[in-house]
């Protein structure tokens, strides 16, 4: 006769007798001769079975000869590549201000991890500290992975600590601002008589970050050493448009300054 633990699916040595007859009334109920009239003969033999396992339980635990070591071996496979696996990477989501990535600041993150106590415990309100240097976050590399910062695998022996992953999401970056490594690119969409009368011009990077302002030289580029990201340039374009109404609105006028803009 096979085991009689792996015929009910329970645990290999279970004496609890309550546990016993609910494995075998979920057994019994599966192979009834009632509930499978399409296979009667087969069914059959496995409530047989099923009865015959339960019975030699209910006598106690079989120290005979006939339980099938094979059958036992198989199940305690099964549970082992069930129960013992690796532990998942955590991935966490963080919302910043682009302030923290413009002045490179350092976010620090605390974190709920499932570690192994001293006294052998596997502890699900267990504690690991990260820290996220967002000075270096850029669009295409705003994932920052702390190696062996994750949970414990309930098997040390055969698998390390898992993982840590935060995505840095910053909020408030004006769209017409675009990261290029350490670089800034800046587009300024201005009026003709706004370029020519202004004697100071005004770069917003994000309402989290105070404006810069530089003088106007009446350039269409500008360079800003040190004014990026992590000591990298800010480089301004100068986008002009002839606006509908001008002071001192003349045909003349408009004719002679769409003339002399007219490639831009």
């Amino acid at each position: 006769m096979p085991c009689p633990y792996a015929i009910l699916g329970i645990p290999y040595g279970t004496t609890n007798e309550s546990d016993i007859r609910t494995a075998y009334k979920k057994k019994a109920l599966l192979y009834h001769p009632d509930k499978n009239r399409d296979a009667p003969d087969e069914a059959s033999a496995k409530f047989t079975e099923v009865q015959e396992a339960y019975s030699k339980l209910m006598q106690g635990v079989p120290t005979d000869l006939d339980v099938d070591l094979e059958e036992v071996l198989k199940y305690l496979y099964a549970v082992m590549v069930t129960a013992i696996k690796p532990a998942k990477d955590i991935c966490v989501g963080l919302s910043v201000p682009f302030s923290d990535v413009y002045h490179s600041r350092v976010k620090k993150l605390t974190l709920q991890v499932k570690r192994w106590t001293e006294e052998k415990v596997y502890d699900l309100k267990g504690s690991e500290t990260v820290f996220v240097p967002l000075g270096q976050w850029t669009p295409d590399q705003s994932e920052y992975v702390f190696e062996h910062k994750g949970d414990d695998a309930i098997c040390r022996k055969l698998f390390r600590r898992s993982d840590v992953s935060v995505c840095v999401r910053v909020d408030d970056l004006h769209p017409h601002v675009a990261v290029v490594g350490r670089h800034l690119v800046v587009t300024l969409d201005m009026t003709v008589h706004d370029f020519y009368d202004q004697k100071e011009l005004r770069v917003s990077l994000a309402p989290s970050v105070e404006d810069i302002c530089f003088p106007n030289t009446q350039q269409f580029e500008y360079e800003l050493k040190g004014r990026g990201l992590r000591d990298g340039d800010l480089q301004v374009n100068i986008k002009l448009r002839v606006p509908r109404v001008l002071p001192n609105d003349s045909p003349e006028t408009r004719q002679c300054i769409r003339n002399l803009f007219k490639e831009f």
